[in-house]
């Protein structure tokens, strides 16, 4: 009722590898490598009508990063961070998440402190979400909305 696929509870163990070489026309160039791995805990089966589903993620990111880019936009933080995200079920199809990188590189300036702070709360159903997020840091509200399984034909009377 309140998701598009079944609830696997559990602890999970995710891993993700990831780089990138850019080259610009004025002959610099950035180079980044980043390693994160961690646990994901899901708690609840996301049926009944209170706090029945917590997703818990804990995902410490490493980076290396040679080079600058010409351009603020395009300059990648390589700073190392911990990446923490909560989202918890209030009521029903009602769902609060909290996210945040915590630095963890000691030569930074921001080490230790919480950044990228997101903030959301949204609408979990079998066919659709609705979420509204607040990125702290940009001052910028979000709203997205993801629609599930539109192909599917055996629909249930009762929406």
């Amino acid at each position: 009722r309140y998701t598009s696929r079944v609830v696997n509870s559990g602890i999970f163990f995710n891993t993700k590898i990831s780089s990138g070489l850019y080259e610009y026309s004025n002959g610099e160039s950035q180079a980044i490598y980043s390693l994160e791995f961690g646990p994901k805990f899901v708690f609840g089966e996301f049926r009944k009508k209170l706090f029945d589903y917590t997703e818990l993620k804990i995902f410490p990111e490493l980076v290396i990063k040679n080079g600058v880019s010409p351009f603020l936009f395009d300059d990648f933080n390589n700073d190392s961070r911990i990446k923490l995200a909560l989202s918890q079920q209030l009521y029903g199809p009602l769902v609060f998440g909290i996210e945040a990188d915590y630095n963890i590189n000691n030569n930074s300036s921001s080490y230790g402190e919480l950044e990228n702070k997101k903030i959301s709360l949204g609408i979990s159903r079998r066919v659709y979400s609705i979420n509204l997020s607040y990125l702290e840091e940009r001052k910028e509200v979000f709203l997205g909305v993801n629609i599930f399984n539109i192909k599917n034909k055996n629909n249930s009377p009762s929406f």
